[in-house]
């Protein structure tokens, strides 16, 4: 664990990031076809948008950091990203489906950049590297163990 601070804040934000997503990645397509309704096609398509729609948004999303400053940006777009997940409950249908992933999908890749702005201005240049390293590992362990508490309710559906 990283000394007490703002690394460790990083740090334990990223961990319980990546549990969520460790746990929401392996169970959205069968959320989205088996109660939403949508098709495979419809989920595949709409979370196309939301890749492509995060790697235009990025460099946006960058700039605007440059601006305002990362922290605040990424408070903002944590906030919407949890709006957006609370959303996904009430789709009913394609068409609402697809706004909410695609804006997703913009605070998803942009809290990456934002993140590694973040993690640069907290450690600096010399540090820098070894702390995206670390996050790198957190990831590494908390999104499998997400899928793994995720397959617990799948396994009793």
């Amino acid at each position: 664990m990283p000394e007490p601070g703002p690394a460790r804040l990083l740090t334990t934000s990223n961990f319980i990031s990546s549990l969520g997503y460790g746990a929401f990645a392996p169970t959205a397509a069968i959320f989205f076809t088996r109660s939403v309704g949508l098709s495979v096609q419809e989920v595949g398509v709409g979370l196309a948008l939301a890749g492509v729609l995060g790697l235009v948004a990025s460099p946006i999303i960058g700039r605007i950091s440059d601006a305002f400053g990362p922290r605040d940006i990424a408070v903002v777009l944590s906030l919407v990203q949890c709006l957006l997940l609370c959303l996904y409950a009430l789709t009913h249908s394609f068409a609402m489906f697809l706004p909410i992933v695609g804006i997703l999908g913009i605070t998803e890749k942009g809290g990456g950049v934002l993140r590694n702005a973040l993690v640069s201005g907290v450690m600096g240049r010399e540090k820098r590297l070894r702390m995206k390293a670390y996050q790198h590992a957190v990831f590494n362990v908390a999104a499998p163990v997400g899928a793994m508490l995720a397959a617990v309710p799948l396994q009793l559906d």
